[in-house]
C-alpha cells in the first residue's frame, strides 16, 4: 500500500481542493438563490413584472440577502460570496446573449447591471444588517415597483428576503 500523505501537505493540492469546495458551495447557493428569486408566487399582476427587468430586481433582492449573510461570516464564506457574485454575472452575461444582445454591447450592459446590482446589494444589505423591515419595505417598493409609498404594499417579498438572510446566516459551512 502506498503512502499518499505527501498529497495532504502539498499546497497546490490544498489549493485545488479549496477551489473545488468553494465552487461546489457557491453552485449550491446559486441554485437556492434561483429558487428564491424565481418563485412564481412573486410574479404577475400587482406583483413583480415577469420580464428581464423584473427578474433582475428579484435576483438582486435575494442575492443581496445571500451576500450580506455570507459577508457576516468567516473568510471562507466571504470567498463563497465572491464566487456567488461571479456566478450571478456569468448568468447575466449568458442571459443577455440569449436575448440577442450583440457581443460588442454585452460589456456595456453588464457594467450598467453591475452598477445597479451592487447599489442594491449595499442598500438592501444595510437593511438586512440592521434588521430594519420598514426600510427594506420602502427600498423594495422603490427599486422593484417604482413606488415611493408603501401603502397597500404586499410585505410577502420583504418577509421572504428577510427569511432568506436569516437562513443563510444560520448555515454552517464545512471547509
Amino acid at each position: 500500500m502506498q503512502n499518499f500523505s505527501i498529497f495532504k501537505k502539498s499546497k497546490i493540492v490544498q489549493y485545488f481542493i479549496h477551489r473545488k469546495t468553494l465552487r461546489n458551495t457557491s453552485d449550491r447557493l446559486f441554485m437556492m438563490l434561483n429558487c428564491d428569486a424565481r418563485d412564481p408566487a412573486y410574479f404577475g399582476e400587482h406583483k413583480i413584472e415577469d420580464s428581464p427587468d423584473g427578474r433582475f430586481e428579484a435576483m438582486a433582492l435575494f442575492a443581496a440577502a445571500y451576500i450580506s449573510a455570507l459577508n457576516t461570516k468567516s473568510a471562507f464564506e466571504k470567498s463563497v460570496a465572491e464566487e456567488l457574485q461571479n456566478r450571478i454575472f456569468k448568468t447575466f452575461d449568458q442571459g443577455l446573449r440569449e436575448l440577442g444582445v450583440g457581443d460588442m454591447a454585452v460589456g456595456k450592459r453588464i457594467r450598467k447591471l453591475a452598477e445597479s446590482f451592487y447599489g442594491r446589494v449595499i442598500s438592501y444589505g444595510e437593511c438586512f444588517a440592521t434588521n430594519s423591515q420598514t426600510k427594506l419595505t420602502a427600498k423594495i417598493a422603490l427599486n422593484v415597483f417604482g413606488r415611493k409609498d408603501t401603502v397597500g404594499f404586499d410585505e410577502a417579498l420583504m418577509q421572504k428576503s428577510m427569511s432568506a438572510f436569516e437562513r443563510i446566516c444560520a448555515l454552517e459551512f464545512i471547509t
